[in-house]
């Protein structure tokens, strides 16, 4: 390998003795410089990891850098379907939210891929079907265990309109209030 690698554009890249990057070339617009000590090289590599991690459409586990997870949906039943891939070796697994759940429940010890899926579920939970009710509909909500008929509307405070919350006999609660336990539309019905 050598020492110096040229990129695309024609600039190369050496890294000094003393652990600086620099970066020279003439690409047509007049000469380019560029230098970086050790921590910016390190800072330059994260970011530009993650900015390719975006063009691709991955998600990298935090706590297992050499861990991606690529996100999909089936079109059958709309939930989310992650392959995760351990980019030491290319090895890799497809997983649910459910199927996740019902592995590190089970008495197998989780591997790798398992721990970066359980943690991009953590990271990205479903949305809930409640959280997406419109106005006037009307829902059963199952808070603390007990049903509560709830109709949606707008929620206005001091004269400015907060948003579309559940409205119950005696209280009103955020469509994405964590105490919702479960809930069901029960009006307009679906076809």
């Amino acid at each position: 390998m050598t020492d110096i690698f040229t990129a695309s554009n024609g600039v190369e890249i050496e890294i000094s003795e003393d652990g600086y990057l620099l970066g020279k070339g003439d690409y047509g617009s007049g000469p380019t410089y560029a230098t970086a000590g050790p921590e910016g090289i390190d800072t330059l590599r994260e970011y530009f990891q993650h900015e390719r991690d975006v063009e691709l459409g991955r998600w990298r586990d935090p706590e297992n850098p050499h861990m991606v997870a690529y996100p999909s949906t089936a079109e059958a039943t709309g939930k989310t379907i992650i392959r995760v891939v351990n980019e030491r070796d290319g090895s890799g697994d497809a997983y649910t939210n459910k199927s996740i759940a019902i592995r590190l429940g089970g008495s197998k010890e989780p591997n790798g891929h398992d721990c970066t899926a359980f943690s991009y579920f953590a990271a990205h939970p479903e949305p809930k079907p409640w959280e997406d009710a419109r106005l006037n509909e009307l829902w059963v909500l199952t808070i603390h265990g007990e049903e509560r008929a709830a109709s949606v509307g707008w929620r206005s405070i001091g004269g400015d309109i907060d948003g579309l919350y559940f409205t119950t006999a005696h209280e009103e609660y955020a469509r994405s209030d964590q105490r919702i336990e479960t809930a069901r539309k029960v009006w307009p019905v679906d076809e």
